[in-house]
């Protein structure tokens, strides 16, 4: 709860340029959520057989889709200027996933331990 309390106030005292950063997070995190959850979506279809044409397809384009959009904020396209991420949103990134690490190996073993 502290971490995220320490998170949101640093909105305000970075200034109006990190919020540009955050609303990076924001959108790469986004693209990946609905990656997975389309994929999930995929994985289950497939699993069990059930579900319709078009819920594969909706699936199907979710995937597809959203992987464009990584693609599209994380790799610097010639010409397509303001869509990718600045250098300080690929340092946010960098921090971002060194402390999901960071926790997951945290969690992963506390709830080890209690099996």
């Amino acid at each position: 709860m502290i971490f995220c309390v320490i998170i949101s106030l640093s909105g305000p005292i970075l200034g109006r340029e990190a919020l540009g950063w955050f609303v990076d997070m924001s959108a790469i995190g986004a693209s990946i959520g609905y990656f997975f959850t389309s994929a999930a979506t995929l994985v289950t279809l497939k699993k069990y057989g059930d579900g319709t044409a078009f819920l594969k397809a909706m699936a199907t384009a979710g995937v597809v889709f959203s992987a464009i959009f990584m693609v599209l904020q994380l790799i610097p396209i010639p010409g397509l200027s303001g869509v990718h991420f600045g250098k300080e949103s690929y340092l946010m990134l960098a921090v971002w996933v060194v402390l999901g690490m960071v926790f997951y190996t945290m969690q992963r073993s506390f709830f080890s331990d209690k099996d």
